[in-house]
């Protein structure tokens, strides 16, 4: 079948279905587009061109076009969705077509990966529609005696599937009924003895050991578990179902038969034991992005997988689809909610996809909780790295890159792991923009060699020169400061200006050390990196000066209370809403993770504590400036404003004034000027300001000029002209 982009080639007659009169199918290739996939079109296949224009639902139709629809179906899934399948009616007589969306695409396509597929959406999306129809595909067409389980959550919903099921079958041309009197009737199974085909259903055991017993007599290669949050032993069923298809799942292989696992469900309760197992496992899952359709082929798209997996190991994708990713508008979700009569916690799970806790300890209150999940965006582009498979997540278009390195000043927060696979921790990475505070990437990653991921750092930091890296400096962190120590150097880029230091941080205690490292790179003591390297990243120790509750304490709740709307990511949000209070401290949840947390932290940390941070060549004047709570209304307030940034603009000239002045007694009378407008900038909580440093780094930048010193250790001060331009337009 075309699944990738390179598959066309495999089959010279194929060609892009766009005659289809399903048009949904036509309107989702373009949605694709519109999202930069190059592979959009994948699902319009159509091998036999000479079926562009026949209905295989025709009564009149020749026994040579009978026979090639069925080929077309046997070794074309598309086909069969768009074209074939019809799906139960909920007024009137005629059944309609299947319509595209991002949830049965994503679906039928990880699937037919062999992906390990999660699918999370809200109630009256058709989650459960598309996995029957894919289930009635492979018992009448694909597979071959295959016995195919399903474990559901009670007998109600058991017989509200298989009657869709049917439904479905009933909607088939009469050519592929092929079903005789010895198959089965009833509401528990479905067969079709012609194949030798079975789909049975199963319902969860209350006694423990019977759970365990049922499931390890599901030995089959494909399986289907449906609201598992929401079964009693649903661990244990799910554990030893998977321990018994093992085999089964290797022999398909072997054979080229279909397998797979697909869980479909609303969002459930973490404080259950089947809702905390059934979202610990979605937190090892990949979460799905349309990009991956770009993969080179499916060794390419697992090897992203791996890269990003917890454990190093488990290829489980994460279909989590809000209404509007399904298509639908607000006011549409309101219907529903109203007409469903959903609140509380129960319209979150059902209607929202939040998973919910009965109790919280949360350290933020309600208001901040719901501005943090309000802030959730979709990633509009996932950056795959070329040579190691990594995924950045980026919530600015693709388009905007380019500006963004110019311009931007970012900082990368890091939190490390051991970062080797297997130990269920992942290395997270948060890409802040220091201007707006806005999280503008996320980047996770457990199954990888340190070497790899510091080379992909030093990369970063070459590309987005206008950035500074901000890691925890322990476990895996310590190694990846030792490789950029050496990678950096020599590529022309000076640690002690990209990476955060506690020498720039301190520059009395460290005056000697800071000296040195101001001089030219070329200049240096080879060994000084060997020497410092002790300085660099945040130590996240136990107590003191980089005590990690000095993260999880006042720059938690500060930052989260300023930026809220501005956290975007939906690992980071989350994690941060899985935090709560326990034994006097702020932690994650037994099961849980807070890396993306660490990371954000340390780079807001970075804008709010660091100081001297001209020498990173970033402008105090302007971080964090953008600030949600800076939004003023008032004609005062906003006269105010306009005065504050003259202010900043004011300091600004004088600054670039005393870079270029030769007469001392005039940089004298700047230097007065400049104190007095000191007393006039208005700063907001948290933020850092020195205008001692400001005065002393444009003076020491006349004094490289000066000496003749190259312009290379000057550039870094026109910062300054370069963010008065963007601030103007």
């Amino acid at each position: 079948m075309i699944r990738y982009l390179g598959d066309w080639e495999l089959y010279p007659t194929a060609i892009p279905h766009t005659k289809t009169k399903n048009v949904s199918w036509v309107r989702h290739a373009h949605l694709l587009k519109s999202m930069g996939v190059k592979n959009h079109a994948f699902h319009l296949a159509l091998i036999n061109p000479l079926l562009e224009d026949v209905d295989p639902h025709d009564p009149n139709l020749t026994r040579e076009q009978i026979a090639m629809i069925a080929l077309e179906i046997k070794i074309n899934p598309w086909y069969f969705f768009r074209e074939v399948a019809r799906v139960p009616s909920l007024g009137g007589l005629d059944k309609p077509r299947l319509k595209a969306n991002r949830g049965n695409i994503a679906l039928w396509w990880c699937f037919f990966n062999h992906l390990f597929t999660f699918l999370i959406q809200i109630r009256q999306t058709g989650k459960s529609l598309s996995t029957d129809t894919l289930m009635v595909y492979l018992l009448f067409v694909m597979c071959t005696n295959t016995k195919i389980n399903l474990l559901t959550k009670d007998d109600k919903l058991r017989r509200e599937n298989i009657g869709r099921m049917k439904d479905i079958i009933a909607g088939l041309p009469y050519y592929m009924q092929i079903q005789t009197f010895k198959d089965t009737d009833n509401g528990e199974e479905v067969t079709v003895r012609a194949l030798n085909n079975f789909f049975k259903t199963h319902l969860p055991q209350s006694n423990k050991q019977r759970a365990a017993n049922a499931a390890r007599g599901m030995s089959t290669p494909i399986m289907a578990f449906d609201e598992g949050p929401f079964q009693v032993n649903f661990k244990i069923s799910f554990e030893a179902a998977l321990a018994a298809m093992t085999a089964a799942r290797e022999q398909a292989r072997i054979n080229e038969q279909p397998y797979g696992v697909i869980v479909t469900t609303t969002a459930g309760e973490k404080d259950t034991d089947s809702g905390s197992f059934v979202y610990g496992e979605l937190q090892q899952a990949f979460q799905w992005n349309e990009c991956l359709l770009d993969c080179r082929d499916e060794e390419d798209l697992y090897s992203v997988i791996r890269s990003a997996s917890r454990d190093g190991e488990t290829i489980m994708m994460n279909i989590t689809l809000n209404h509007r990713q399904m298509g639908e508008s607000d006011d549409w979700l309101r219907d529903r909610m109203r007409n469903a009569r959903a609140k509380g916690q129960a319209a979150e799970r059902d209607f929202l996809n939040r998973w919910t806790s009965g109790t919280s300890n949360s350290p933020f209150d309600a208001d901040t909780s719901d501005r943090i999940r309000k802030s959730q965006k979709e990633a509009v582009y996932m950056e795959i790295d070329p040579e190691f498979k990594f995924c950045t997540y980026w919530y600015v278009h693709r388009d905007r890159l380019a500006e963004i390195k110019k311009n931007n000043f970012l900082v990368l927060g890091l939190d490390s792991s051991e970062g080797g696979g297997g130990n269920n921790d992942y290395m997270g990475m948060i890409i802040v923009d220091s201007y707006s505070g806005n999280v503008l990437g996320r980047v996770s990653m457990n199954s990888v060699s340190i070497h790899n991921f510091t080379k992909f750092i030093a990369n970063f930091l070459e590309a987005y020169p206008r950035s500074v890296f901000m890691p925890e400096y322990k476990s895996s962190g310590v190694s990846i400061v030792d490789g950029l120590l050496q990678i950096l150097p020599s590529r022309g880029i000076d640690p002690f200006k990209r990476i955060f230091n506690w020498i720039v941080q301190d520059q009395v205690t460290h005056r000697d050390k800071f000296n040195e490292v101001r001089a030219p790179l070329n200049m240096r003591n080879p060994d000084i990196y060997v020497i410092y390297k002790k300085y660099f990243g945040y130590a996240t120790s136990g107590s003191g000066l980089q005590a990690r509750d000095n993260l999880f304490n006042s720059p938690l709740l500060v930052g989260v209370g300023r930026f809220a709307e501005r956290i975007n990511d939906k690992d980071l949000i989350d994690q941060l809403l899985g935090l709560e209070r326990r034994n006097g401290r702020i932690d994650h949840l037994p099961g849980m993770h807070d890396d993306l947390v660490i990371a954000w932290l340390l780079a807001f940390w970075f804008m709010v504590s660091a100081v001297n941070i001209e020498h990173y060549g970033m402008n105090p004047l302007y971080v964090l400036r953008d600030s949600p709570q800076r939004k003023e209304h008032s004609a005062a307030d906003v006269e105010a404003a306009r005065y504050q940034e003259h202010v900043r603009n004011t300091i600004d000239d004088l600054l670039a004034m005393i870079r270029k002045e030769d007469d001392d007694a005039i940089i004298e009378r700047h230097e007065i000027r400049l104190r007095h407008l000191e007393r006039e900038l208005v700063l907001e909580e948290g933020d850092t300001f020195s205008m001692e440093d400001l005065i002393r780094h444009a003076k020491s930048t006349r004094r490289l000029r000066g000496s003749g010193s190259s312009l290379n250790q000057a550039r870094d001060s026109s910062y300054y002209d370069r963010l008065a331009r963007i601030l103007s337009g």
